[in-house]
């Protein structure tokens, strides 16, 4: 999946730069349905899996779309003030996937009909148009919900949102961490008048993705157990959705895009395969958001043969933002098993 992750040790994970030029679909299927496509910028590396990093080089990331990638998609326009229902403002298209066959083009199906929800018109042409309407698109595709009316930040009293669930971090993963998170893009707007998309769609790493290492282990390990007190750690999820938030842009260094508002409540992360064999030296997880300075985290260790050792470490400094962060080092050459 994707362009290229521009990061460092801990700087902002930005993906996929789309084309920015108008891309129109006239293509009629039934009466009121059309065929959307638009198209990706190049792909950097062929991945091995749906979601694949390279090695860390020049500060990036390098990530690639592959075929059968998925995004989902809904359609907004602004809500003018708390209560007022979705229905007025929002289009759940998330059930419809968009799907790519690893060019970097998606295509997908549109009802006009559902997309004539009010919101504003514009003139063009000397004709009354219906006004575009604003796009969260989210990956991997994932079948969300929208709250029934908007809601009034408690931050911004001039900002209404609406929430977003049915996304969740895993509470057991693999340790390769990437194929665990999820990317939003809420760059763009679909053209309802001329049936297209248009503005440049970047997608971005919407949670916190930690790594570490594992040295000194006697034993293969099968299983680690981390257990942490620290809040919004894995679990279901919710997005905030508007289009202008201020809390938002300032958890975010000034970025417009999605982010996790709450939830992630589950304290328990399973890493384990499928098949229980040896887990690798380098662990990736995914998490809401990350952890507060100073927050414990239990590491239970199992090791092929059955035998468990335990380890306690703390987050040496504050990893809640949407970014990568590397807790270092585990040592193990120590470690008493039983």
């Amino acid at each position: 999946m994707k362009n290229l992750f521009r990061i460092g040790f801990a700087s902002l994970c930005m993906l996929a730069f789309f084309s920015c030029n108008k891309e129109e679909n006239p293509d009629m299927v039934n009466s009121g349905e059309i065929l959307v496509s638009f198209e990706a910028g190049p792909l950097e590396i062929a991945p091995e899996s749906k979601v694949l990093a390279g090695e860390l080089t020049g500060g990036k990331y390098p990530m690639s779309w592959e075929n059968g990638d998925q995004i989902s998609i809904i359609f907004h326009n602004a809500a003018a003030a708390a209560g007022e229902p979705s229905e007025e403002h929002v289009v759940n298209n998330s059930k419809r996937y968009f799907t790519t066959t690893g060019d970097g083009k998606f295509t997908g199906m549109l009802d006009l009909n559902e997309l004539s929800v009010p919101g504003g018109e514009k003139l063009i042409n000397d004709k009354i148009a219906p006004s575009d309407l604003a796009c969260l698109m989210v990956y991997p595709a994932t079948d969300l919900t929208v709250s029934s009316t908007s809601i009034q930040d408690s931050a911004n009293s001039s900002f209404y949102y609406y929430e977003v669930t049915g996304a969740e971090i895993a509470e057991v993963q693999d340790g390769t961490g990437w194929p665990y998170c999820y990317f939003t893009s809420l760059y763009g707007s679909f053209g309802r008048s001329w049936k297209g998309f248009s503005g440049t769609r970047k997608f971005v790493l919407s949670n916190t993705l930690l790594r570490f290492n594992l040295v000194g282990s006697e034993k293969d390990i099968k299983n680690i157990k981390i257990e942490t007190n620290n809040p919004q750690f894995v679990g279901p999820v919710t997005f905030w959705m508007g289009l202008k938030n201020t809390t938002e842009y300032a958890n975010t260094g000034g970025s417009p895009y999605q982010y996790f508002k709450a939830g992630g409540d589950v304290k328990v992360l399973n890493i384990r395969k499928d098949d229980n064999s040896a887990l690798p030296d380098d662990i990736w997880f995914a998490c809401c958001k990350g952890l507060e300075t100073g927050k414990t985290l239990k590491f239970t260790f199992t090791s092929t043969d059955d035998k468990t050792c335990v380890v306690e470490s703390s987050a040496p400094k504050w990893m809640g933002n949407p970014k990568v962060y590397n807790l270092g080092e585990l040592n193990l050459a120590g470690a008493v098993w039983e």
